[in-house]
């Protein structure tokens, strides 16, 4: 398992990443949706995953916690 800040990394360090586009779009003790851009021919596209987080961290920073699973989420309609 890996924290959150290294799946962070893991996509701000992605070869289409926009540069500054990652935001924390929700949250709670049990997991999170972060949401960034990556660019394709000068066009950007919309990326966005939840992070199933270990309650048992709640305690913890955000970043320094467990992803306990983590799934991409589709557009709606998409």
């Amino acid at each position: 398992m890996v924290t959150v800040q290294e799946k962070i990394d893991e996509i701000e360090n992605g070869l289409n990443y926009v540069t500054n586009s990652l935001i924390l779009k929700s949250h709670d003790d049990r997991g999170l949706v972060i949401k960034w851009l990556e660019q394709d021919l000068g066009v950007a596209e919309r990326k966005e995953i939840f992070i199933e987080l270990n309650e048992d961290e709640s305690h913890m920073a955000v970043e320094k916690r467990t992803s306990i699973n983590s799934i991409e989420v589709e557009p709606a309609g998409g």
